[in-house]
């Protein structure tokens, strides 16, 4: 059983957000340090970044398009399940329509393992 996904605007917006906060952080502890490679270590921070954007999407496009075995249901047609990417358990809430085969992700959180 196969589902089409679709990501609101919001929740792009979330994980654009989220990853800008993971590099500034990191950025912020290096940028004054007066360690030697430093530009060697942020720009190796910045791939990270970008390699954990684009696991975040694969992973939740991997798991919208197929059949969900579980789920915590929030209403009828609301729920939201946790998925494990790297350090982080994301908290995405989806509406489902079976009929047409839609799972519309509505929100996203943030946890720390």
């Amino acid at each position: 059983m196969w589902y089409s996904s679709e990501i609101s605007n919001k929740v792009i917006s979330k994980i654009d957000n989220f990853i800008d906060w993971y590099l500034n952080s990191f950025l912020n502890l290096y940028v004054d340090s007066w360690i030697r490679n430093v530009w060697e270590i942020i720009k190796n921070y910045e791939n990270l970044a970008y390699n954990f954007r684009n696991t975040v999407y694969l992973r939740i496009k991997e798991t919208f398009s197929e059949e969900i075995l579980w789920h915590s249901p929030i209403t009828n047609r609301k729920n939201y399940l946790f998925l494990q990417t790297g350090n982080y358990r994301l908290k995405i809430f989806y509406i489902e329509n079976k009929t047409k085969k839609v799972r519309k992700i509505y929100n996203i959180e943030f946890h720390k393992k």
